[in-house]
């Protein structure tokens, strides 16, 4: 408990303010604790976020400029058998979208040019064109799109708990700074290390050890096979 000096010396506080100092004083302190100690866990959300951003999502536009190089070659090779003209497919545009990581254009471009090999499937696979090629490019794209979402989604989560933060940050600083200013206003000259136990950075740093001990013990149980 972050406030154990506080319930070891309820009496004094209790005494020296009741109507402060009563009797839900402590658990309402604790849960403020316990609700910052949560949101502050966003840096899980961060984490999340980043390895979309730097990891998933490039290698997943990177596996699709890939599939787009064999397609392009069948698109040759097909020539006058297809209905349109290979240039009317819409792959520059793709690879364009692809290079500056636009995804929205990247999804409107990649569907359009689906649409085109669908109609010419029959040409393309005369040319040697795998069945499935057009299947993977549409995954592709429904990957690509999922983890944009994601991505977007995580990243209002992230806005939402920080402004969160703040307001349960303020709130527990409000009521620390209760809990010092009356640990000092008990024992200033009176018992030097009551005193020391109710300073502002002690008491962060029982809070601090708290939070360490609370993510050690999901750490094992987690760990700890079933």
């Amino acid at each position: 408990m972050a406030l154990t000096s506080l319930e070891v010396d309820w009496a004094d506080f209790n005494g020296y303010a009741p109507t402060v100092f009563n009797d839900g004083f402590v658990a309402k302190s604790e849960t403020k604790i316990v609700s910052l100690e949560q949101l502050t866990k966003s840096g899980d959300v961060q984490k999340q976020q980043k390895v979309i951003t730097t990891q998933s999502l490039p290698a997943a536009l990177k596996d699709l400029q890939l599939q787009l190089n064999p397609v392009e070659g069948y698109l040759k090779l097909a020539g006058t058998t297809l209905d349109i003209n290979r240039e009317d497919f819409g792959l520059d545009k793709l690879r364009d979208a692809l290079h500056t990581k636009d995804v929205a254009a990247i999804i409107s471009a990649g569907n359009s040019f689906i649409v085109h090999l669908k109609r010419n499937e029959t040409a393309l696979t005369a040319k040697g064109m795998k069945l499935d090629a057009i299947t993977n490019i549409a995954s592709k794209l429904a990957e690509i799109e999922s983890l944009k979402n994601a991505q977007n989604d995580l990243k209002n989560k992230t806005g939402r708990v920080s402004s969160s933060n703040i307001e349960a940050g303020n709130e527990i600083w409000d009521t620390l700074k209760l809990i010092t200013d009356t640990g000092t206003a008990l024992y200033k000259g009176v018992d030097s290390v009551k005193q020391k136990e109710y300073t502002l950075s002690a008491i962060l740093k029982r809070i601090s050890n708290s939070q360490k001990s609370s993510t050690n013990d999901a750490t094992h149980t987690t760990d700890t096979p079933a």
